[in-house]
């Protein structure tokens, strides 16, 4: 086998495994079970030797490790798990196949975050593919006739990617429904029509672009650096996480739910911080560009952000005030810069460090409240 042959074994290897367990609702397979997939994973045409060399290595392969149940492996990390379900859901969905993972189980926060990470790398690598898995699953979810968790399901992956699908415009999603959501990072134009979400965590991120039409949610969760659409529907309640976790509250009864996303962005009203948790940049200039551009930075999903333009950064990257915000980031050690080589040549990347201490704007940070007053001095000029 090459190189790439081996690596491709690997990675179905590794979707089977998780497959399995997820379809089994357990945490760890046993040795003969990995033994098979070991064999079932292989590309046609190996020599029995080869095969039983597969089969000899299943159980020790990297990423699995020994349950404490005699004869079982798991998997050492749930986000290694995650990772390689996502992506074997990624490609079961165009061919029709829901997964009976995706039928039966609820995919919690843990999953949604993973496979959220997981599409915006491949959005950049393989954006057909994205699509791809996009289109069908919206069009699976509305056409959905059996009674199981699937619709939901579809309706939170779906709901999850919507950040890495682009800013093309033209993302629209109809009649879909789902139990528990979540979406990171900050949320391209979409129209989002007779949507229905019992429970959507947008905890940090930017859904300003976002249009709702006759939808309904019953708990939004959030937090101080939530910005939301000036459409979203009023939720029920709202979980509102500060800081602290024991500073967490719930919102409840229309008027102090209106009050609260009023000051974060719906109805078209300037973003303003709540009265009883007064942040560090002065009201007038909450819609100012270098702010909008600290969010993005903040809540980009990518780990690295590129000193030079790409396809995924282009919108981001080319904004002229940029180089300005990361020399006052690296000013006050709250971005790291590395040069990693790229297409041939050495480029320049930053990473932004605790991106939610920034947007948390918590005064009693001692380094952040700094940044932020040398921030507003550049902005006031």
């Amino acid at each position: 086998m090459t190189k790439e042959d081996r690596q491709d074994y690997v990675r179905r290897f590794l979707r089977e495994v998780p497959r399995f367990m997820a379809d089994d609702q357990t945490e760890a397979i046993d040795e003969m079970s990995l033994t098979w997939m070991a064999e079932v994973a292989a590309s046609p045409g190996l020599s029995d030797d080869a095969l039983a060399r597969l089969r000899q290595r299943a159980a020790v392969i990297a990423f699995l490790e020994k349950d404490d149940t005699p004869g079982y492996r798991r998997f050492s990390h749930s986000t290694l798990f995650n990772h390689f379900l996502g992506d074997d859901v990624l490609d079961a969905v165009p061919r029709r196949d829901v997964p009976k993972y995706v039928r039966r189980n609820i995919l919690g926060s843990d999953f949604l975050g993973t496979f959220s990470d997981l599409i915006v790398h491949l959005s950049i690598v393989e954006p057909v593919r994205i699509q791809r898995f996009f289109e069908s699953a919206a069009d699976i979810a509305q056409t959905y006739v059996w009674d199981d968790r699937g619709a939901p399901n579809l309706g939170a992956l779906l709901i999850a990617m919507l950040p890495a699908i682009g800013d093309g415009g033209a993302v629209r999603l109809r009649d879909i429904r789902a139990d528990e959501a979540l979406m990171r990072g900050t949320a391209p134009p979409a129209e989002l029509q007779r949507v229905t979400i019992r429970q959507l965590d947008i905890q940090g991120a930017n859904v300003e672009a976002l249009e709702f039409f006759d939808s309904h949610i019953d708990t939004l969760t959030v937090d101080r650096a939530t910005l939301v659409s000036p459409s979203i529907p009023l939720p029920v309640q709202i979980q509102y996480n500060r800081s602290h976790a024991d500073r967490s509250k719930v919102i409840s009864g229309s008027r102090d739910v209106e009050r609260w996303l009023a000051t974060h962005g719906r109805g078209g009203h300037v973003v303003h911080v709540d009265s009883e948790d007064q942040g560090l940049i002065p009201n007038d200039l909450r819609g100012h560009r270098m702010v909008k551009l600290l969010g993005r930075a903040c809540r980009s999903r990518s780990f690295w952000i590129p000193e030079g333009s790409t396809n995924y950064f282009e919108k981001f990257t080319r904004d002229p005030s940029l180089p300005q915000i990361l020399d006052l980031l690296k000013e006050h050690d709250l971005v790291g810069v590395a040069e990693i080589p790229a297409a041939g040549s050495n480029s320049r990347f930053y990473h932004v460090k605790q991106p939610g201490r920034i947007l948390s704007e918590d005064a009693s940070d001692q380094n952040v409240r700094s940044f932020y007053e040398v921030l507003v001095g550049t902005m006031r000029g």
